[in-house]
């Protein structure tokens, strides 16, 4: 659902919570890390 306010601020609700995960692996990341971005 998206509001829209009388000061032009949007809102926006998820009936379910989105799936939100590292896309790029970073050199600080342990190689267990980087090949568990790798596989998404």
């Amino acid at each position: 659902m998206i509001e829209w306010y009388k000061d032009k601020e949007l809102t926006i609700f998820f009936d379910n919570k989105p799936s939100v995960g590292m896309r790029y692996a970073l050199p600080s990341m342990s190689e267990a890390e980087k090949k568990a971005v790798t596989k998404k």
